[in-house]
C-alpha cells in the first residue's frame, strides 16, 4: 500500500518528520501537502504529513484525502495545495472490474491507473500530473470528473476535489498510467452527448456520420490562412479519424487541402499532424474548436456502440455466469474440477471466477462442495435441481424415512434431510414447489 502512495502524491509528503529548530519552528515548504485519513466515521479525521504517518493510520482506518491540502485542520476546497488524480465513486456491487473497464473503453476514456474494490462497488483512479488547485483548476477538475461520472454510470454528486474516498486495501487493477489534465479536457470537448436508450444498465451512444458534408466542415475544406493552419490540419485530421478513414487516406487528402491555404504548410507537418490525431489519443475533433475556426455553428454526437463480445478483452460477469452453468449442464448437471482448471477452461482470470461462484451461490442458483484442502482441494459444482437429486438419493441409500404426515409434508421432509447430510439450507431457493413434495 506504501508503494501506491507515493505513486498518487510523489514528493508532496515527507519520508519522515522534520526535526524543529530550536525556536520550535521547521522550515516551511509551499509543495509540501497535507493528507487526511479518517476512521469509520468521517468526522474523526487526522491531518498527516509523513508517509510513515500515512501507513500507520490507514491501515488502521477507512478513508483517505488523495488530493493535497495546506492546512491540517481544515478540509474545503479553499484549503486545496495540490490535485494529484482523478477518481469516481461506482455504487453498484454487482459490477466486477472487467465491466468497469469496459465501460471506461466504449466511453473513450484512457485506461484506468487504478480500481480498488469498496463494500458498495468501486472507486477509479486516474493518475495526473500535479495541478496546483487555484479555484479555476479546481473548477475544472470537478467538471471533468462529473462528464467522467455520467459516462461510465459513476455517481455524478460525488465529484468534489476534497472528498474521501476509501483507502486503497482492495486492490483490483493498477496500471502505473499517469496523464496530464490536458487529456481529460480534450476527451471532455470531444462533446459526448448521452441519449436515452439503455442496454444492459449502459448508455448507448451512436455516432453520426456526414461530418465532412457539414458546411463548418466544409468551409474548412476550402482552405485558410496563416495563423490557424496547424489547428485546422489537426482539426481535419480528426474529422477523417471519426468518420472512419485509415490514416494514409487523411494523409493524401490533406496534402491536396493544404494546397489550397495561403500559404501552404510544409509536408512535413501535414504528416506530423495526422500522426499525432491518429496516435490513440483522441477519438474526435473539438465541436468548439471547429465553431471558431469556421465561424459556422457545429455540433456532432460522437459514442461508440459497445464492441462485441468476441472483440472485447474481458468477459462480462453476466456472460461468465451463462458459460459456468451451460459448462456444469454440459456435464451432466454436476463436475468436480479444480478452480484454476475451471477458470482456465472458461478463459477468465481465476479472481473474476470467484466473484461470479459466490454469487451464483447466493442467488442458489449452484452449490459448491470442496473435497480436500490445499492444492489437492477439488470443488464439485452441481446445478441446484441436480444437486438436490444427489442428496436424495443419498438419503435413500441410507433408508432414510421421509415424513408422511400432512403436516410435516411441506418442508420438513427436506430440513431434516439437510441437516442428517451436514449441508447448508436452501430456504429462500424459488423452487417451493419441487421442495414441497417428497419423492
Amino acid at each position: 500500500m506504501l508503494d501506491l502512495f507515493y505513486h498518487f502524491l510523489s514528493d508532496h509528503l515527507r519520508d519522515k518528520r522534520q526535526k524543529r529548530n530550536r525556536n520550535g519552528s521547521g522550515q516551511r515548504s509551499k509543495d509540501l501537502s497535507w493528507c487526511f485519513v479518517a476512521s469509520s466515521n468521517p468526522a474523526d479525521q487526522v491531518a498527516v504529513r509523513t508517509y510513515s504517518s500515512l501507513l500507520e493510520y490507514a491501515e488502521k482506518g477507512t478513508y483517505w484525502t488523495p488530493n493535497g491540502f495546506y492546512r491540517s485542520d481544515r478540509r474545503t476546497k479553499e484549503t486545496l495545495r495540490w490535485l494529484h488524480c482523478i477518481f469516481v465513486d461506482i455504487d453498484d456491487p454487482d459490477l466486477i472490474y472487467e465491466d468497469i473497464l469496459n465501460a471506461i473503453t466504449d466511453a473513450g476514456l484512457p485506461a484506468p491507473t487504478m480500481i480498488n474494490k469498496t463494500p458498495h462497488g468501486h472507486h477509479v483512479y486516474w493518475k495526473i500530473e500535479p495541478v496546483r488547485a487555484v479555484p479555476k483548476a479546481i473548477k475544472l477538475y470537478e467538471s471533468i470528473t462529473r462528464a467522467i461520472a455520467q459516462a461510465i454510470g459513476g455517481d455524478p454528486c460525488a465529484v468534489g476535489a476534497e472528498r474521501f474516498v476509501r483507502v486503497p486495501k482492495n486492490v483490483v487493477y493498477f496500471v502505473a498510467n499517469e496523464y496530464t489534465l490536458k487529456d481529460f479536457v480534450d476527451w471532455r470537448n470531444e462533446e459526448f452527448e448521452p441519449q436515452p436508450k439503455r442496454e444492459n444498465n449502459r448508455l448507448v451512444l451512436v455516432r453520426s456520420k456526414g461530418m465532412l458534408n457539414h458546411p463548418a466542415v466544409a468551409k474548412l475544406l476550402e482552405g485558410v490562412h496563416e495563423g490557424i493552419r496547424d489547428n485546422t490540419c489537426f482539426t481535419l485530421a480528426l474529422v477523417y479519424k471519426a468518420e472512419g478513414y485509415p490514416s494514409e487516406y487523411a494523409t493524401e487528402k490533406l496534402l491536396e487541402w493544404n494546397k489550397k491555404n495561403d500559404p501552404p504548410l510544409p509536408e512535413r507537418i501535414i504528416r506530423a499532424k495526422v500522426r499525432s490525431a491518429y496516435s490513440g489519443k483522441y477519438h474526435g475533433p473539438s465541436a468548439r474548436v471547429i465553431t471558431e475556426l469556421s465561424g459556422i455553428k457545429f455540433s456532432y454526437k460522437l459514442v461508440s456502440t459497445p464492441k462485441p463480445e468476441s472483440q472485447r478483452k474481458y468477459k462480462s460477469s453476466k456472460n461468465i455466469e451463462t458459460a459456468l452453468i451451460n459448462f456444469i449442464k454440459n456435464k451432466g448437471g454436476s463436475v468436480a474440477i479444480s478452480l484454476s482448471l475451471l477458470a482456465k477452461n472458461l478463459g477468465t482470470p481465476l479472481s473474476t471466477l470467484k466473484l461470479v461462484i459466490k454469487r451464483l451461490r447466493l442467488r442458489k442458483k449452484i452449490v459448491v462442495v470442496v473435497h480436500g484442502t490445499g492444492r489437492s482441494a477439488v470443488s464439485v459444482f452441481y446445478l441446484i435441481k441436480q444437486y438436490i437429486k444427489a442428496v436424495i438419493a443419498r438419503a435413500r441409500r441410507r433408508r432414510f424415512k421421509f415424513p408422511q404426515n400432512k403436516d410435516t409434508r411441506k418442508r420438513k421432509w427436506y430440513q431434516i434431510l439437510i441437516r442428517q447430510n451436514n449441508i447448508h439450507s436452501l430456504d429462500g431457493w424459488g423452487g417451493g414447489r419441487f421442495l414441497a413434495r417428497p419423492p
